[in-house]
């Protein structure tokens, strides 16, 4: 089940956390369901302040439970050399570290060095 996108402009982390509630609920076999719900437009704060106590339950319960977050800034303004503005897509470098700094890992295990793995993983840091 992919969800409808959830427009998170302009909504705190409690209204977030309530329309994910909303939209799970109307799931019938959810403990049978491959479930995906993206929110896009989401603010960093709210990002920090979502119910990830929660979300783990959902995906304890359904056979996959996937939360995609699309920051508001997924899309960087710049302007170019006429001074008109323009709307560039992040880098890929961009989008994975700010990834790997929401990304939970299992307890014991250094976030830095999983980064750092990470890049190294990719090709995009050679140190």
């Amino acid at each position: 089940m992919d969800i409808k996108r959830i427009n998170a402009e302009n909504l705190t982390a409690e209204e977030i956390n309530n329309k994910i509630t909303e939209e799970v609920s109307k799931i019938k076999d959810f403990e049978k369901s491959i479930v995906r719900v993206t929110v896009e437009n989401i603010d960093p704060v709210a990002i920090r302040e979502l119910d990830y106590r929660k979300i783990r339950e959902y995906k304890k319960h359904a056979v996959h439970f996937r939360l995609n977050l699309i920051r508001k800034d997924a899309v960087i303004a710049s302007i170019n050399s006429k001074g008109e503005p323009v709307e560039k897509k992040r880098s890929l470098e961009e989008y994975l570290e700010e990834e790997l700094a929401g990304f939970e890992l299992s307890q014991g295990l250094d976030k830095e060095r999983f980064k750092a793995l990470t890049l190294q993983y990719i090709g995009m840091n050679q140190g």
